[in-house]
């Protein structure tokens, strides 16, 4: 009997692999398209709510069918040698416990559901707990590629509808509308997921898959990902997310190593390449301060010692504060999703759309950051080992096509992660290209590998 760990070649589906791809496909689709009947007055308990119904039918199904298979002797408890996607799946065990005694240990509500931006434990668990099963049990097949491309094609022709003036879904509250529509509020919402910053993570994990599928899987057909790949782009170029921008432009350094596949002088040329490209890059921004406004303009500054509470739309200003914070809780932090309990004082700015706002700060808007003061030091290095382990399995030469994809779907995440917010809108999307990832770099052995190839994987 084939091993599970190598059950891609069974050309029969197991009961929980078949639920696995309903569970993707459903996310990469149907979830990521649907709104609510209102738009989006109330797109975040929505989605709140659809994610976790949608978790909860999915891990019980796969748990049910696992342990009946286990029961059956079809399935195997653990399996040897420990790799890095074995390391990586304790890594992220690790991360769940300690979020959860972050939570217990908490002196402030809502650590649960969550009193800010509903990244309570419940959702964490929901994120791993998917991320482990689908690790397990995804198929990788090229499927999952096409229909995420087409939902994102989808996706973006409503987007750059919205920023021509139009409405068509009538998801935007009366009297309001995109950046540019004269006569109407400004609000900072487009496509199916709202939120313009979560819009773009979830088109930046896009944009990373494309990207790699078009180096790394096989036959002319690939190349119609061109079109998802393009729009994707373009609407976060127009968009204005600067974060989209700067992880577009690093992550496409980044991953070059990776495209070059097998061929080790390609990969070092690639390496040096990206490497110079970054080095030259921070050489001219320490040398040149741009006239204009804008993340060059800050990033120079900042690479010249002044920093500005300003900058970053006041993400320095919250990452300051934030820091402050840290001593105060650092093994276990403050809580899942309690920053807004600890009284970090509200940024001002002006905004030439909507005039003088001020914000309450309930987020780190720097993903990293957030774990850190949230759930401590601890939960921090566990879930940066998770995706350093992940980071192995994608640079190595040998792997197959579908840990090249997600590989480069975590990597794009995670750039824009950095001046990101985690939210059920758009995080699900790095965890299943993570969970993907670990099954692809548990899948093939080596040698197999080198002689055969992952039939499932390619296009």
């Amino acid at each position: 009997m084939a091993h599970p760990e190598n059950s891609i070649y069974r050309s029969r589906r197991s009961a929980p692999e078949t639920v696995t791809d309903i569970f993707i496909a459903c996310l990469v689709s149907v979830y990521l398209l649907a709104v609510p009947p209102d738009g989006y007055a109330s797109i975040t308990q929505f989605k709140y709510r659809f994610f976790m119904i949608l978790c909860a039918a999915y891990t019980a199904a796969a748990l049910f069918f696992a342990v009946r298979d286990l029961l059956k002797g079809r399935e195997k408890l653990f399996s040897a040698p420990l790799t890095a996607s074995g390391w990586a799946r304790l890594a992220l065990c690790a991360f769940l416990v300690l979020t959860a005694l972050s939570a217990a240990f908490s002196a402030y509500g809502g650590t649960f559901r969550g009193s800010g931006r509903l990244e309570g434990l419940l959702t964490v668990a929901a994120y791993v707990v998917t991320c482990l099963l689908v690790s397990r049990y995804a198929r990788c097949g090229s499927w999952v590629l096409w229909l995420f491309g087409l939902s994102v094609t989808l996706f973006c022709a409503l987007s750059l509808a919205q920023f021509a003036g139009a409405d068509p879904l009538s998801l935007y509250p009366e009297g309001t509308a995109w950046v540019g529509t004269s006569g109407l509020t400004h609000i900072p919402f487009f496509g199916t997921v709202g939120n313009a910053d979560l819009s773009v993570a979830v088109l930046c994990a896009a944009f990373g898959a494309f990207f790699m599928a078009l180096f790394r899987c096989r036959g002319r057909i690939r190349f119609l990902l061109l079109v998802p790949l393009a729009l994707s782009v373009t609407v976060i170029l127009i968009s204005g997310v600067e974060a989209g921008k700067v992880a577009i432009a690093a992550g496409v350094l980044l991953s070059l190593p990776a495209a070059a596949g097998r061929h080790r002088r390609l990969r070092r040329a690639a390496a040096v390449f990206a490497a110079a490209a970054i080095i030259l890059s921070v050489a001219v921004l320490a040398l040149w301060t741009p006239a204009s406004p804008g993340f060059l303009y800050e990033a120079s500054e900042l690479l010249h010692g002044r920093w500005n509470d300003s900058f970053g739309s006041g993400r320095i200003y919250i990452w300051r504060n934030c820091l402050k914070l840290f001593p105060e809780r650092p093994l276990f932090g403050g809580g899942p999703d309690t920053l807004g309990a600890r009284g970090i004082p509200p940024f001002i700015r002006w905004d030439p759309n909507q005039g003088m706002l001020k914000r309450g700060i309930d987020a780190a808007h720097n993903e990293y950051l957030n774990i850190l003061v949230n759930q401590g030091l601890l939960a921090l290095l566990a879930y940066l080992s998770a995706l350093t382990a992940g980071a192995v399995i994608w640079y190595r030469p040998a792997e197959d096509p579908a840990a090249a994809v997600a590989g480069g779907a975590v990597l794009f995440y995670c750039v824009q992660a950095f001046f990101g917010i985690s939210m059920c809108l758009s995080a699900p999307y790095m965890w299943l290209a993570l969970g993907i990832l670990l099954r692809a770099g548990s899948t093939f052995p080596r040698d197999q590998i080198n002689k055969t190839g992952p039939p499932a994987a390619q296009p």
